[in-house]
């Protein structure tokens, strides 16, 4: 009998069929503004899933950008998010891919937004502070951070709920330079 169980991972399966560890958070009225101020949500635990909407007295009119590194919501160094053909190599009963063409410098840096946008709701009933507007619907996402801004000059707050995995955070690092294409 082994003594050495296998730990959480991304690949465990069962990690993702248990209902997620519940986790809220949410920000004050208008803490998004579109002026550098980047709001990092760092998750306990890899997320099994996550939602999140605008919220406060902006929830008419703002709009809020979603990103998973800082540098994609801010459409800095993205990586460009088209799907890349690649040669599929058979060697000592291995496959992987080779993608092929990697982009070049110029379209690394080419301002591509690797971040997405939930809208306000505008033409909605109430403004009034804690007033959830628009969401993102349920994401069935991996990931240990969320960034957040405001897409225009319009300040907005939000609302994150999520289920965790029991994954820690250590096992998943999401940045472009890890080779995650499309987050930036």
């Amino acid at each position: 009998m082994s003594s050495g169980w296998p730990r959480p991972g991304l690949g465990t399966t069962a990690a993702y069929q248990v209902s997620g560890i519940p986790y809220v958070t949410s920000s004050g009225d208008g803490e998004c503004t579109a002026t550098g101020n980047v709001i990092q949500i760092k998750f306990p635990r890899v997320t099994r899933w996550f939602e999140v909407a605008v919220s406060g007295s902006a929830a008419t009119t703002g709009n809020l950008r979603i990103g998973f590194t800082e540098n994609g919501v801010n459409s800095l160094g993205a990586v460009t998010s088209s799907v890349y053909t690649g040669v599929i190599n058979e060697f000592d009963n291995q496959v992987w891919v080779n993608a092929e063409p990697y982009p070049t410098s110029a379209e690394q840096w080419a301002g591509h937004k690797n971040y997405f946008v939930v809208g306000s709701n505008a033409g909605g009933t109430s403004g009034a502070a804690g007033v959830r507007g628009t969401s993102t619907g349920r994401l069935e996402l991996a990931c240990t951070d969320l960034f957040l801004r405001a897409d225009d000059a319009e300040a907005v707050g939000f609302t994150i709920i999520a289920g965790l995995t029991n994954i820690p955070r250590s096992a998943l690092n999401i940045t472009g330079s890890a080779g995650y294409h499309g987050v930036g």
